[in-house]
């Protein structure tokens, strides 16, 4: 899905970062340290906590620890962030909250 993600993401103009990201979301050691690979970081580590959580459909072939570490490791350096386990939680707090809203209201 990375590779037909990628290609639709170009052919709908989207930005050659976004596009580069999608593409590499499963293995964002692949790409380099500019902006598309702080998107490819951000979405590798959503994916890992959303498998993590059980949240939506679990089709992450290379979960792994290690790797969203140092996604983690990496997008606070270049992005210059400071994303913790702690602000991680906070965040995941608020997912779990809109999602039970969202069933509730019939979204899903």
């Amino acid at each position: 899905h990375t590779d037909i993600g990628h290609a639709l993401a170009i052919d709908w103009n989207f930005p050659e970062e976004a596009a580069t990201a999608i593409r590499y979301h499963h293995s964002p050691m692949s790409v380099g340290d500019d902006e598309a690979a702080v998107l490819t970081y951000v979405l590798y580590i959503a994916d890992f906590i959303c498998q993590r959580e059980a949240i939506g459909f679990g089709d992450a072939p290379d979960t792994n620890f290690e790797v969203f570490r140092k996604c983690m490791d990496k997008l606070n350096i270049i992005a210059r962030a400071k994303i913790t386990d702690k602000k991680l939680e906070v965040i995941m707090e608020e997912v779990r909250e809109n999602i039970t809203r969202m069933e509730k209201t019939g979204w899903f």
